[in-house]
């Protein structure tokens, strides 16, 4: 992996809540009873394979009265400061610029435990103790006080965030932060991926309409909508490259089909049935579709789509309180998961012959279950918990996980997806109704 730099994350660390102004292109906060803004650096890779940023931060003071510092970062290709710069304008005065501050990078020795084998942290404390004497400096030598003389102390303090937002070559998979990915939803999101580092995402709207928004490998879509009139949440899956098969629940309890043909959108499809929850929908093959729902006698029912025509409703039995969830991680084989009466989270499969007997699984969960897989016999398994938080547990072929807390406020039941090895992206419903995604690679 090649050394990156997490946005989100930076947004997360200046003030605990992300990019939350100037629209998600900038952060507020308090220090020292002052409020100071940053912007969104712009982020690019150098000839070595390093990263430089820059960004732009406001004491905020009203208006043109305003003070502003531009702050400059370079990093090798292994996450270890090479170079900063800052340029101080404070109002009334002439600028500062602390010119380029070059790090002993490769020399010095620093924290155990860190990636880099301490390089990187002790470069970060070298140069942020030489940018903050140098701008205190200045500040001093203007007799300016107040909120001014702390601004050093809030560049310091960004150069830090931005340090502990680099993601590092040998730092290994780990969770992202949440991004705040807009608003407009009505409930839970499904999403599917057809090709590496595409993402399609489906939940529906204040109309009762499908919503779509797909993220292209470098940006997000505006809203699509799809049309329908639908009662919950859509389900989304992909069995081949630039194919899409959505499936809702529609307003007389009916299933609902609408797909993409790699260059438009079919009309929807009356599929029949008597739905009591959104569906789910797994595929193990090309042309193959597994869709799952929870009828009104609490029970799992099955149709599947072999190339050529839909199967009857197929009774699975259980006693679940939500939609179930679907994924298949090869050829002939389907894991269902669904809560239960209890508040467990149940699961039940196919092995290509014979549908397992239902598994307890644990927890204590409070919406439907969402289940992605990224290689054969791995199954990722997501829920929203009794605290409103996103809970995660995991099959490694062998063993079961214990149920891990990922944080968030969810206003219902998550989505996931994988497109590639030791790659996962969730998607949830915020109490402010925006879609928040959150990703592990």
């Amino acid at each position: 992996m090649s050394i990156q730099f997490d946005m989100a994350k930076l947004g997360q660390q200046l003030n605990g809540i992300g990019w939350n102004k100037k629209e998600g292109n900038a952060a507020e906060y308090k220090s020292a009873g002052s409020n100071y803004r940053t912007y969104k650096p712009t982020v690019s890779f150098t000839p070595q394979s390093g990263i430089f940023l820059s960004t732009k931060l406001d004491h905020i003071r009203g208006g043109a009265k305003d003070d502003h510092a531009q702050l400059e970062m370079e990093f090798d290709a292994n996450g270890v400061i090479l170079s900063t710069r800052v340029i101080m304008k404070i109002q009334g005065s002439n600028q500062f610029d602390t010119g380029v501050i070059k790090t002993a990078a490769g020399i010095i020795g620093g924290a155990a435990g860190d990636p880099t084998g301490g390089t990187a942290a002790a470069a970060i404390a070298e140069v942020a103790a030489n940018i903050l004497n140098s701008l205190s400096k200045f500040i001093d030598a203007i007799n300016e006080h107040g909120g001014r003389a702390n601004f050093p102390a809030v560049v310091q303090f960004n150069m830090n965030c931005i340090y502990w937002s680099i993601i590092r070559p040998d730092a290994g998979p780990h969770w992202s932060e949440w991004a705040d990915l807009g608003n407009g939803i009505a409930s839970s999101i499904s999403v599917a991926s057809w090709d590496v580092n595409r993402l399609d995402c489906f939940a529906r709207g204040t109309d009762n309409h499908v919503w779509h928004k797909c993220w292209d490998g470098n940006t997000w879509s505006s809203w699509e909508n799809l049309g329908g009139q639908i009662k919950d949440a859509p389900a989304a899956i992909s069995w081949g490259p630039d194919r899409i098969d959505c499936f809702a629940r529609g307003i007389d309890d009916h299933l609902w089909h609408k797909y993409w043909d790699g260059s438009s959108w079919g009309d929807w499809a009356d599929l029949g049935g008597q739905l009591a929850t959104s569906p789910t929908v797994a595929s193990w093959g090309v042309n193959r579709l597994d869709c799952f729902t929870r009828r009104l006698d609490n029970r799992m029912w099955h149709m599947a789509w072999d190339g050529t025509k839909w199967s009857e409703w197929e009774d699975l039995g259980g006693d679940i309180q939500n939609a179930p969830s679907a994924v298949s991680w090869g050829p002939n084989r389907i894991d269902c998961f669904a809560r239960g009466a209890d508040n467990h989270m149940w699961h039940t499969w196919w092995d290509g012959s014979n549908w397992g007997y239902w598994e307890d699984l644990g927890g204590q969960i409070s919406s439907s279950t969402a289940v992605t897989s990224w290689e054969p016999n791995r199954l990722d398994c997501f829920a929203r918990g009794m605290d409103d938080h996103l809970w995660h547990k995991y099959w490694d072929g062998s063993n079961w996980g214990d149920w891990a807390d990922l944080g968030g406020i969810l206003k219902s039941g998550p989505g996931a997806v994988s497109w590639g090895p030791n790659r996962i992206d969730c998607f949830v419903q915020g109490t402010d109704d925006h879609m928040w995604h959150k990703y592990w690679q």
